[in-house]
């Protein structure tokens, strides 16, 4: 059992105003482990448009987000979910002026730092 209140928060590199909370870290899972975080991104916050290093699923729990693809943007809006593949190319902007909370579920294999 793990609480909110629990977690430390950082915000990961290439990453800006914005902080995730990992609630599950390699816990769960079979040989590629899962991973659970609460991110937090304020009004200008986001990610660098890069690759993604590990497969990951969005979930937006509230607020409006910008991804950035290689095929153009779209708008992650509350209740809505997103897969991204490793190595897929993305990056994250809140255009908004609310604070957008956007779960992160992570397949992360056994050899990833």
């Amino acid at each position: 059992l793990v609480s909110l209140q629990e977690c430390q928060g950082r915000t990961p590199p290439h990453h800006f105003d914005m902080r995730t909370f990992p609630l599950v870290e390699r816990q769960a899972g079979g040989e590629e482990r899962l991973a659970v975080s609460l991110s937090y991104y304020l009004p200008g916050g986001g990610a660098e448009y890069g690759p993604q290093p590990v497969e990951v699923v969005f979930y937006l729990l509230d607020g409006e987000l910008t991804i950035q693809k290689e095929d153009g943007e779209l708008r992650l809006r509350a209740g809505e979910a997103l897969h991204i593949s490793a190595g897929e190319q993305k990056g994250i902007r809140n255009d908004t002026q609310a604070t957008a909370a956007l779960l992160v579920i992570a397949c992360v294999p056994p050899e990833f730092p």
